[in-house]
């Protein structure tokens, strides 16, 4: 009687994992396939936006070097704008920056701009110090932290190309500025932007940035449709 049972649980345990296998299976792969591509779907429409191009420039990074939009063709390039004595969204977007760097550091064509506001006081020489400070090694390609040479030409680029609020210096010495991040791709089109003080704004930009450039293997971002939302 025991062995007959025996039989009867085997035989019930083999029908259940034979259902499972010819139908749970192959429609968990469906829904998981189908859920990733509406993902993908809704990532290449929140992508699909043209917002401006990365525009002319000439400016002096933290090393002394003269940049211009030149330099970045043909790379993916994240632009935000910031000032070294800023001391309310700029550490918490500074912080999240050396993240995202750290992320894609062995991308050498994707490249972080950060424009100070305060061209005036942030000298080549502060500049250098405050990229010490984020943790950059010296000579460091990736990350520039960007002086236009004044502060009208910090706000004309500000404001008429990135579409990013950015006014002078009031009279308690704010300098006004967005704590959004622009994302612009490999053929210099302003993509999409993203709030650099949150954690979610982050990671929505890490995420977009792997997608619009593909990985071949090389990163440690890796694109995954399924979290993305």
């Amino acid at each position: 009687m025991q062995q007959e049972t025996e039989k009867q649980s085997s035989k019930l345990l083999m029908t259940l994992f034979l259902a499972f296998f010819l139908i749970g299976l192959p429609l968990g792969s469906w829904y998981y396939l189908q859920t990733g591509m509406e993902d993908r779907l809704e990532t290449m429409d929140l992508l699909d936006n043209n917002y401006g191009e990365l525009p002319a420039f000439v400016a002096v990074n933290q090393y002394g070097d003269t940049i211009t939009e030149a330099d970045f063709r043909g790379n993916m390039v994240m632009v935000d704008f910031f000032f070294t004595r800023c001391n309310l969204t700029c550490p918490p977007m500074m912080r999240n920056m050396v993240d995202v760097n750290d992320q894609f550091s062995d991308r050498d064509d994707i490249k972080i701009i950060s424009f100070t506001v305060d061209p005036e006081n942030d000298t080549t020489n502060l500049l250098r110090q405050f990229s010490q400070d984020l943790g950059l090694r010296n000579n460091n390609r990736k990350w520039y932290l960007a002086n236009l040479g004044s502060t009208t030409e910090t706000v004309r680029i500000a404001q008429e190309h990135f579409k990013l609020p950015t006014d002078e210096a009031d009279g308690d010495n704010t300098i006004l500025h967005s704590r959004y991040i622009a994302l612009v791709d490999t053929a210099g089109v302003i993509r999409n932007y993203y709030d650099g003080t949150t954690d979610e704004g982050v990671s929505r930009l890490v995420k977009h940035t792997a997608f619009l450039m593909p990985i071949e293997g090389k990163s440690k971002v890796v694109y995954d449709p399924e979290t993305e939302k």
